[in-house]
């Protein structure tokens, strides 16, 4: 049997009735009123009990399954899918590698949203498919999207993006998306972006120090020839 969901709608407020449904299933959930793999009505059902058109209801439904809220089991109906941390702000962390650095960066930023979000991170190794393969599976499922674009090519040469990683990402709402790390590609729209400028951090830096830098009769520059990192030439 269904568990009827605690949903008062309310008709002079500018919140769309979607979307009010949608925040009532959240509250629902975050005060223990629904347990996870619990039965809700159906469309019909929650159309008939509000009054609404099932248009309406239907709209709610693909949003809350698009969170991850709810899961639809053919020929049974629907059931609530999670029920913890929903309430909180819900982040989407991607990293090409663990590495000591990506480390402290991700560490800050999960001490700095500190209890009010939930960071789940998620690592690619530098790999293109398992990139859009975590993507794909969360798209919708978080509040905001946080990723490091690096990948490898055949050569193992270091590349910050590709065509299928740009469509991908084009995909994310641009007020939900921060990039890290990385030049800004070409993605339409105003979104977050944080990254040092590989080509000409060394000179910038030099630049600003210039008057220090006088002093000396020498100045020594070492870097790899080798390397596959985008050291300046």
């Amino acid at each position: 049997m269904s568990q009827i969901l605690n949903i008062e709608i309310n008709s002079q407020s500018r919140i769309p009735k979607y979307k009010q449904i949608v925040d009532s299933v959240i509250n629902d959930i975050s005060k223990g009123n629904l347990q996870v793999g619990e039965k809700i009505p159906s469309i019909n059902e929650l159309s008939e009990y509000l009054l609404l058109s099932r248009d309406t209801v239907e709209k709610a439904y693909k949003l809350l399954k698009e969170k991850k809220i709810i899961v639809s089991v053919k020929g049974k109906g629907y059931y609530t899918a999670k029920t913890d941390l929903i309430s909180k702000v819900n982040v989407f962390f991607l990293v090409n590698k663990p590495s000591t650095y990506k480390m402290m960066i991700y560490n800050s930023f999960v001490n700095t949203i500190g209890v009010n979000g939930h960071v789940n991170l998620f690592i690619y190794h530098c790999d293109e498919i398992l990139f859009k393969r975590s993507l794909e599976r969360n798209i919708g499922a978080y509040d905001y999207y946080v990723i490091m674009p690096h990948f490898r090519d055949e050569n193992s040469n270091h590349v910050s993006y590709t065509d299928e990683v740009l469509k991908l990402m084009e995909q994310i709402p641009k007020d939900q998306l921060i990039l890290l790390d990385n030049t800004k590609p070409h993605i339409k729209g105003d979104y977050g972006s944080i990254y040092q400028d590989f080509q000409k951090d060394i000179y910038n830096a030099l630049q600003e120090g210039i008057e220090k830098i006088k002093k000396y009769d020498k100045i020594i520059l070492v870097y790899p020839r080798k390397s596959v990192n985008p050291y300046p030439r």
